[in-house]
């Protein structure tokens, strides 16, 4: 009887596990429609590099997906997908999305600017001698970049002779208008008093 019992509840055990397990594939696994947005995100410091903005069948709101496996971005253009989504790990791959995404079919793309692309973040380092040019004032560089010239920083105020770490905003304004990008100050990480070195003569 009780050998009984036992395999009464073992193979109960089994049955609820293997449920389990198909809700959590269910629920994970699934084949997915997206809208990718016509502008990529920018890689904003974080080892997860989410490369498009993405809106779920459904959704009003744009958020970060990984990259696609099979898909090619093309700036300008706003594409509706047919994906697939796998989870491929528990957690344990450090600095690694538990989700991966194939492309299974293409269903619309249309050249448009997509509306309402959120602002984002990025960090950036401002050189303590300006440029001269009133359209591009600053030299500037994102992580290991050379300082290249950069476009006006609103609500930041430089001091010459100061080298600066800032947090600035990045917000798209379509394709054709003047600037691509505006771009606002959100807070300053650090402001030395240094000469910058290796800025194009």
């Amino acid at each position: 009887m009780k050998t009984n019992l036992f395999y009464l509840f073992l193979i109960t055990s089994l049955l609820m596990g293997l449920s389990a397990c198909d809700d959590n594939d269910e629920r994970h696994n699934k084949e997915m429609v997206v809208t990718i947005a016509s502008e990529k995100k920018i890689f904003d410091g974080d080892f997860l590099f989410s490369p498009y903005w993405a809106k779920e069948a459904g959704d009003d709101k744009w958020s970060a997906i990984d990259a696609i496996g099979g898909f090619e971005h093309e700036d300008g253009y706003e594409c509706v997908l047919r994906i697939w989504r796998e989870k491929w790990h528990d957690g344990e791959v450090a600095d690694a999305s538990i989700y991966r995404y194939k492309l299974l079919e293409t269903l619309s793309k249309v050249k448009k600017d997509s509306e309402n692309i959120p602002s984002q973040h990025l960090f950036i380092q401002i050189a303590s001698r300006k440029t001269g040019d009133p359209d591009m004032p600053y030299y500037a560089r994102l992580g290991g970049e050379n300082w290249k010239p950069f476009p006006n920083i609103e609500g930041f105020v430089h001091e010459v002779g100061h080298e600066y770490r800032l947090i600035i905003s990045r917000n798209f304004q379509g394709s054709d208008a003047p600037a691509k990008f505006t771009y606002s100050y959100v807070s300053t990480s650090e402001d030395k008093e240094i000469d910058t070195s290796g800025l194009p003569q």
